[in-house]
């Protein structure tokens, strides 16, 4: 079986499979297959190339975990400003017109696609059609709601035009996989007719063992509750205006921040003035369970209610057993209320996350907050996830003809 995946964002070490998609690569090599990966020179979460890639060269290849990878140069855009992002999304839908001719000489079985950027997703439907190549569009976000809940900077035409390519994507292909039920529910309603496929991200086997090990705890004796929060200082999370919000020593908390993106730089501005909260450079994937494990609480906050988004982070928590502090709603809310793994706090309620830590702050003081592992649930299991996605795209090998986008 042969597959080749685009993706914008794909690991550049052996090693780093947090991304979905180098784990999905690395998953279906161990099964047999022959994976190529079309993506860009890596940047991701900042704002320029890694400098081993910044070297003047547009096209990089290289091996992943026994997965080829072909890398092509565009412009990163991680910023706020129109003409950057603008920049972006085009160049997302240039870049695959320079890899039809590989991919038209590897012929194979299917292409799997990331959405968003829509755009990259459009242009390789386009590509896939006029080759006569399946192809499956793996749904991660969607960006027709997430523009209207975060009012992101794309002017009412840039608005139209993502609308227009995620409304022809969606209705046009027959084939899917997703990363919620949210996302399910709404490419179902747009097109009867599409097979798609719940992909959980879930959680690596290296968080699982941090759960089984059972070790007791390492938290420190301090009686201050130890807030964490790791992963992306974006737009969607909104932790700039919660730290503003939030005074977290008067409800006898600290929140240690480990991540990078778009609003780092004023984070840490904050953190040098201020005696309750921590900016840390971002940790490897692996030794996240073990950061997680020096916690009491893990902080997951959405700035807005994002349809379809579910943070790969309330899985982890889950895994290890930290309790979780959500702001947030929908699938996210119900995930942590199933498997009663924290607390659900609504967008912007500040006020009640202060209240909320000052009460866990107590029972911390009256050793009444614990780890709590709980049984691993098989739906949250990256490996047996990915399996099951591997044996769902073995049966579309032999699809229906796709319908042209248009």
């Amino acid at each position: 079986m042969k597959i080749a995946i685009y993706t914008p964002n794909f690991p550049p070490e052996i090693g780093a499979c947090a991304n979905r998609m180098g784990f999905m690569a690395s998953q279906m090599h161990k099964s047999g297959w022959e994976v190529h990966v079309f993506t860009c020179l890596p940047s991701y979460p900042y704002a320029s190339v890694f400098e081993t890639y910044s070297q003047g060269q547009p096209k990089a290849k290289e091996m992943f975990e026994g997965c080829h990878v072909y890398r092509y140069s565009v412009k990163p855009a991680h910023g706020k400003k129109f003409l950057s992002r603008f920049r972006n999304v085009l160049g997302m839908a240039l870049w695959p017109w320079q890899s039809r001719k590989r991919l038209a000489s590897l012929n194979p079985d299917l292409v799997l696609v990331q959405s968003p950027p829509p755009s990259l997703a459009y242009t390789v439907a386009f590509l896939c059609k006029t080759l006569h190549l399946n192809l499956v569009i793996n749904v991660s976000d969607l960006w027709q709601e997430v523009i209207q809940q975060l009012n992101l900077p794309f002017r009412p035409l840039i608005k139209k035009i993502i609308t227009h390519l995620e409304g022809a994507l969606f209705t046009k292909n027959t084939s899917f996989t997703v990363q919620s039920t949210e996302i399910q529910n709404y490419i179902q309603k747009a097109n009867p007719k599409a097979e798609v496929f719940l992909y959980r991200n879930g959680v690596q086997q290296v968080f699982r063992l941090v759960q089984e090990d059972r070790r007791p705890n390492k938290k420190t004796e301090s009686n201050i509750l130890q807030v964490l929060y790791v992963g992306l200082l974006g737009m969607a999370q909104g932790l700039k205006e919660l730290c503003e919000a939030v005074d977290f020593g008067a409800s006898g908390a600290f929140l240690n921040i480990y991540g990078e993106g778009l609003e780092r730089e004023v984070i840490q501005q904050m953190a040098r003035v201020r005696t309750d909260m921590a900016w840390n450079e971002s940790v490897p994937h692996k030794q996240v369970p073990e950061l997680m494990y020096t916690h009491d609480v893990l902080l997951v906050p959405l700035r807005a209610y994002l349809y379809g988004t579910v943070p790969s982070k309330i899985y982890e928590g889950i895994a290890v057993g930290l309790p979780i502090v959500l702001m947030g709603a929908g699938e996210s809310a119900n995930l942590v209320q199933k498997y009663q793994a924290g607390w659900v706090i609504e967008p912007h309620n500040y006020e009640q996350l202060a209240e909320l830590l000052a009460q866990l702050s107590l029972q911390k003081q009256q050793k009444a907050l614990q780890l709590q592992p709980t049984a691993w649930p098989k739906e949250l299991d990256a490996e047996h996830n990915t399996q099951l996605l591997i044996e769902w795209l073995h049966a579309l090998k032999k699809p229906k003809p796709q319908t042209p986008v248009t």
